[in-house]
């Protein structure tokens, strides 16, 4: 299976890391709707493009972005299945998400330090 990945865009819901609310509140400023959250990022210093954040940001989603920490890493942004250990969905693993979240398995534990 492919490795699929998909860029983060600014806009889309739930990305920011906000006790109960993890929307952007800022209106899109046209012309800047498909843009992506690593455009907030000076790649070269590895820290936040503040500028561009007061620009096009609100106070409050600029504050929270601000205090997300950055990961160095060299990969574009991605989604990512949390139910599974390489981060990728199938429908398998949809199911078994599904069949663990709806169904007792208690009766299979066993007690003990495994």
């Amino acid at each position: 299976m492919e490795n699929w990945k998909w860029p983060v865009n600014i806009w889309s819901p739930l990305w920011l890391r906000s006790q109960g609310n993890p929307y952007v509140s800022t209106t899109t400023p046209f012309g800047l709707e498909e843009m992506h959250a690593s455009s907030l990022i000076d790649h070269n210093w590895l820290s936040w493009r503040f500028g561009i954040m007061n620009q096009i940001l609100n106070q409050g989603d600029t504050q929270v972005i601000q205090n997300m920490s950055l990961l160095i890493i060299a990969d574009d942004d991605t989604h990512v299945w949390q139910f599974t250990s390489n981060g990728n969905y199938s429908v398998r693993s949809s199911y078994y998400h599904i069949m663990e979240s709806m169904l007792s398995n208690d009766i299979y534990k066993v007690e003990g330090d495994w």
